[in-house]
């Protein structure tokens, strides 16, 4: 389906950005006037006259409505409501503060139909302070880079497009926005930037700064966590536990073979207590691995949730369903002829 005719919603959470409301919204119709389009706001717990303003909006624009969060949980939590609360085939993501140009939407849109489920903006010259906003950019796209493998080169951008099923599988709790991408990029999504304008804010205050470093760090560590050992903890933890346990055995083998050897009682070495101590731990974590792995296997059951994302399928033949295979008919088997009463046998 061509994009004029998808409906695609757009996402933008916003925090105190009355004076940026009223023009998102004008951009926004400018950039999308050849489209069928929602603009869904998502106030998240602004203390200024932001739900003011969108209230009027929504009254005046059927095609512009807003979610009221009760107090302010957050960009993660707010994109989240928003995608959820959205009715599109095609999520647009859309930071508030006018700093990226809806204007680029379009051409973004159109690179979902050579087959990429996620398209990010690349702000290729950044506008703002060099400290405040390049700096912990720079850090955090290379730590991103590093640690998670993607090749994308500014996981930071608020503007990003998304297919419908896409967007409805990321995980946007705690500080997620930050690893939308990284988080795609784990589902095997496709993924390609586009060259976007980068503005600088008119009006209110940005909420970047360089302890956003920090925060990418810890949550690069639980992202990665999460994506190479959620779903099989036995592996650390009861590889942690057997690890522990061969060490008990390693030691206890030196301490024998020391005794033998003309030394002295090891019972009285220090050692005997770390083999003792190394195997009660090990024990205990594998232990601790094989709960952990039953709990995920529960869960995976009663949610039924499948640690793989299926991109797309073929469709079963109407003739042969899957369940019920196609099987070459037997052979006809010719019946003897019946004995009927009038035939008599040869005498």
């Amino acid at each position: 389906m061509p994009e004029s005719q998808r409906l695609i919603s757009v996402i933008v959470p916003v925090h105190n950005e009355a004076a940026n409301v009223p023009t998102v919204t004008r951009e926004v119709e400018e950039a999308l006037r050849a489209f069928r389009f929602e603009l869904v706001f998502v106030d998240d717990g602004s203390t200024d006259q932001t739900i003011v303003e969108l209230e009027k909006l929504s009254q005046s624009k059927d095609h512009v409505r807003f979610l009221e969060l009760a107090r302010n949980y957050g960009q993660s939590a707010a994109l989240d409501a928003g995608i959820k609360q959205s009715l599109g085939e095609i999520v647009v993501t859309l930071d508030g503060d006018l700093q990226n140009d809806p204007a680029d939407i379009p051409r973004m849109i159109a690179k979902l139909d050579e087959g990429f489920e996620v398209v990010n903006g690349w702000r290729q010259q950044r506008a703002g302070s060099w400290c405040r906003r390049r700096l912990p950019s720079t850090i955090a796209n290379w730590l991103i880079g590093k640690i998670v493998g993607s090749q994308v080169r500014d996981n930071g951008c608020g503007l990003k497009v998304f297919d419908r099923t896409l967007a409805d599988e990321l995980q946007l709790y705690g500080d997620g926005h930050r690893m939308i991408l990284a988080q795609a990029h784990h589902l095997g999504a496709r993924i390609i930037e586009v060259p976007i304008t980068d503005r600088p804010r008119l009006h209110g205050q940005s909420k970047y700064g360089l302890s956003r470093t920090y925060k990418v760090i810890l949550d690069l560590i639980a992202l990665q966590f999460m994506a190479s050992q959620g779903t099989k903890p036995i592996r650390l933890i009861g590889g942690t536990g057997l690890a522990m346990v061969v060490s008990a055995f390693t030691v206890a083998l030196g301490l024998l073979i020391w005794r033998l050897g003309g030394g002295g009682f090891i019972v009285q070495s220090p050692l005997t207590m770390l083999a003792g101590v190394l195997l009660i731990v090990g024990v205990q974590l594998i232990l601790l691995g094989l709960v952990a792995e039953l709990i995920v296997r529960l869960y995976q059951h009663s949610d039924n949730t499948v640690p793989y994302r299926i991109r797309r399928h073929s469709q079963a033949s109407s003739e042969h369903p899957p369940d019920k295979p196609s099987l070459p008919s037997p052979p006809a088997v010719e019946k003897a002829p019946s004995t009927s009463s009038e035939t008599q046998p040869n005498r």
